[in-house]
């Protein structure tokens, strides 16, 4: 009897392994769909310094990628940026 346990346990872990790696794959096939139907984009902004003084020029530059594979995208055609303050809010 203890014999006959011990073979069916590797048997049961490889069937564990199986339903894991369906269950991950049934996740990623849905991650995977809802990106293609509804992309999302970051949005990456850089600045030519940490902060500024009252009336001092700034620049900067921004991305817009793919979050997915972080590549540009076009999908939205323009980027708006509200510079605001602690007392804006």
């Amino acid at each position: 009897m203890f014999l006959m346990a011990i073979s069916f346990w590797p048997n049961l872990l490889v069937a564990q392994q199986i339903k894991q790696t369906g269950f991950l794959e049934s996740i990623s096939s849905q991650i995977e769909t809802k990106l293609s139907q509804q992309p999302t984009e970051k949005i990456y902004i850089h600045f030519d310094r940490s902060f500024y003084f009252l009336e001092e020029y700034s620049f900067f530059k921004a991305y817009v990628v793919d979050s997915a594979t972080l590549l540009p995208t076009t999908l939205s055609g323009v980027l708006y940026v509200d510079w605001l303050d602690s007392l804006s809010g």
